[in-house]
């Protein structure tokens, strides 16, 4: 990479035709070879099939079961209802284990927005568990208009059985709410056929190099084979719902706009059958395009803030507004 410049990768869904590149966008380009990315990292190594290879037990006392990483992706549509995804990591061990959920409530801390009744067969000690899934009804829908605190103020509580009996998980808003780093997220995502990868570690990188700096980062997200989401972003990011880490002394952080990226480029990778898709954007530093202490150095000791980086450009028709919301931090080093 040329040290004069700062790079970030991040991972949206993509289309593989081209389509007019108005002056701020770019298109697709299928051809160009994209980064490794490891799409499988955190993912369940084991996914229980059935109830009875679960081994459940019939009987037992409610116990409390502990909830991270927990994600509520609203997906909205142009011409078809408003779907959710919810997500999380049930249990605290390292060996896998299975679970049947039984219900579901997404909460705005002590306002339940949804409430879901289905069984459901999960991986325990696993990132990334799929809880619920639906349409979204009217209230969890309005929350994407308030984008002031996405990542303190929203959780889940999960209810099922195991095989030691029947549990319940709080996660986020509903164990507390406001912890750092964070432990759940509200993202809402426009025209998307799926959400992207959570990454719960700071995926931003910034290097100072002499007078120049470089800021890169790798993100992923999962899309059908021939549903593409995007065909041109925008030469953009917006830094949404920031939450400043303890002992800030900076100035207060703002949902803001950064648009000091002057170079993009979409690429898609087929990894272990599945299709995943990178955009690349580009530009020069400094000044770094996000505000002063976002990228933090953690060798002093200090703590970087998370954002959601949203992405936005258009569809395969070149004509819908699309968007995806990524869970994102920064951490900056000097180079040796």
């Amino acid at each position: 990479m040329n040290p004069g410049r700062f790079t970030l990768v991040a991972s949206l869904s993509l289309c593989a035709t081209a389509c007019a590149t108005p002056p701020s966008m770019t298109t697709l380009d299928a051809s160009d070879e994209a980064p490794s990315v490891d799409a499988s990292a955190d993912r369940a190594d084991v996914a229980p099939a059935t109830e009875a290879a679960c081994a459940l037990a019939s009987s037992g006392a409610m116990r409390s079961l502990p909830c991270a990483r927990a994600s509520i992706h609203v997906l909205r549509h142009t011409d078809a209802r408003t779907r959710f995804v919810a997500t999380a990591r049930l249990g605290s061990g390292v060996n896998p284990a299975c679970a049947r959920v039984d219900s579901v409530s997404l909460v705005h801390r002590a306002e339940v927005l949804q409430q879901v009744f289905a069984q459901r067969t999960v991986a325990l000690n696993r990132d990334e568990q799929l809880v619920a899934d639906g349409v979204a009804e009217a209230a969890l829908e309005r929350a994407c208009a308030d984008v002031s605190e996405r990542l303190v103020a929203y959780g889940m509580i999960v209810r099922g059985v195991d095989s030691d009996g029947p549990f319940e998980a709080r996660c986020g808003a509903a164990e507390g709410g406001g912890a750092y780093p964070p432990t759940s997220q509200l993202a809402c995502h426009q025209d998307m056929d799926a959400p992207p990868s959570v990454s719960w570690s700071p995926n931003f990188r910034e290097v100072f190099l002499s007078a120049t700096t470089s800021v890169t980062a790798t993100l992923a997200v999962e899309h059908p084979d021939g549903m593409p989401a995007f065909t041109q972003v925008n030469r953009s990011i917006e830094m949404v719902s920031p939450q400043a880490p303890p002992r800030w002394m900076f100035a207060p952080l703002t949902t803001m706009s950064t648009g000091r990226w002057l170079n993009v480029s979409l690429r898609e990778r087929q990894i272990d059958a599945r299709w995943f898709s990178t955009v690349s954007f580009e530009g020069v530093g400094p000044p770094s395009p996000f505000a002063q202490g976002v990228c933090a150095d953690s060798a002093m000791g200090q703590l970087a803030p998370y954002f959601l980086a949203k992405i936005s450009g258009r569809n395969d028709r070149g004509v819908t507004v699309v968007s995806a919301e990524i869970l994102s931090a920064c951490e900056s080093q000097r180079a040796m």
